[in-house]
């Protein structure tokens, strides 16, 4: 296996036209999400999971080697 795999290209080009708009969706997802994480907790309380088990933030990957 090797040590570290190639970096993949995006899988959408960046075009330079975009890249405001596209900058202004990713920082509003971001808020949108922090957002809806504060209103869950705020109706169920913070979300917590099993001691020892690290938190994927979201919008990640699992290691599925872990």
């Amino acid at each position: 296996m090797p040590n570290a795999p190639e970096e993949s290209p995006p899988l959408l080009p960046v075009i330079p036209e975009y890249k405001p708009w596209l900058d202004r969706v990713i920082k509003e997802t971001a808020a949108d999400a922090r957002a809806a994480d504060a209103a869950f907790a705020a109706h169920h309380g913070p979300a917590t999971g099993p001691a020892g088990v690290p938190e994927t933030p979201r919008g990640t990957i699992a290691d599925e080697t872990a």
